[in-house]
């Protein structure tokens, strides 16, 4: 048993929600993957409704695995570059990954 106030497991509860400082955001995700790869930044736009809310810094690696469709962007047209990855979202990187040919 923890201490009082601490969170025990993965879960948000009455301890509050998750810590931040151990995900990471999805335009973050697209930047590590893609430089692992060694892919080039794509400057071209982003098909995304939300391209706007990816900063600057990411942009180009977003682009760059959005072409080699490493990562893809959700059924609404957005790509929701500040949403935190997901366990099964990073599952599916991990795969496409390994799996990645230039």
């Amino acid at each position: 048993m923890g201490r009082p106030g601490r969170r025990q497991g993965g879960r948000a509860g009455p301890a509050g929600p998750p810590d931040t400082t151990k995900f990471i955001t999805r335009e973050l995700a697209a930047s590590i993957l893609g430089k692992s790869l060694a892919l080039q930044p794509n400057s071209d736009p982003l098909p995304f409704k939300d391209t706007a809310s990816i900063q600057s810094s990411y942009r180009g690696m977003v682009g760059a695995v959005v072409e080699v469709r490493l990562m893809l962007g959700f059924t609404d047209n957005t790509f929701r570059p500040g949403g935190l990855l997901t366990r099964a979202q990073a599952a599916v990187l991990f795969v496409r990954a390994l799996t990645y040919r230039k």
